[in-house]
C-alpha cells in the first residue's frame, strides 16, 4: 500500500513539473511524461496486486503474472463482443417496447434473455480475467 502511495506521489511530482515547460517544448517534456506514464503502470500493477490481495488474501503467483501478458488480445476480443451485446439488448428491449404485440415478441424475449446471459458471462470471464492476472 505505501509503495502505491509512493509512486502516485511521484507521479504527482512529475505532472506538477510539466507547468515550467514552454507549451512548444516537446522534447523536453517526452522524457518526464515517459517517466509519469511508467510511474503509473508502475501503480497501477501494485493496486491490481492489492486488490487481488484483499480478494483472495494471497498474492498472485508468477505464472499468473505470465498468464497477464498473453490475455490482452482476449480482453480486448471480450470487450468488443460485450459492445455488440450490449447494442443488440438495447434494440430488442427497444422492439419490444415499441410492437408488443409483434408476432415475433416471443423470439425477441428469448434472444434478449440469451443476450443478457452472455453478457453476463463475459462480465464475470473480464473479472476473472483481471483478478487472475492481477
Amino acid at each position: 500500500m505505501m509503495q502505491a502511495e509512493s509512486l502516485h506521489r511521484e507521479a504527482a511530482f512529475l505532472s506538477n513539473k510539466l507547468h515550467t515547460f514552454e507549451d512548444n517544448d516537446v522534447e523536453g517534456v517526452k522524457p518526464i511524461i515517459d517517466q509519469i506514464r511508467e510511474k503509473r503502470a508502475a501503480w497501477k500493477e501494485c493496486r491490481l496486486q492489492i486488490a487481488y490481495f484483499e480478494r483472495f488474501g494471497k498474492l498472485p503467483s508468477e505464472e499468473r503474472k505470465e498468464q497477464q501478458k498473453l490475455n490482452p488480445q482476449k480482453e480486448a476480443e471480450l470487450r468488443y463482443e460485450l459492445g455488440l451485446l450490449n447494442t443488440a439488448i438495447w434494440k430488442f428491449e427497444q422492439k419490444m417496447k415499441e410492437k408488443p404485440e409483434s408476432s415475433r415478441f416471443n423470439e425477441w424475449t428469448e434472444k434478449l434473455a440469451k443476450s443478457n446471459l452472455r453478457k453476463k458471462e463475459i462480465t464475470e470471464e473480464l473479472l476473472r480475467l483481471k483478478y487472475e492476472t492481477a
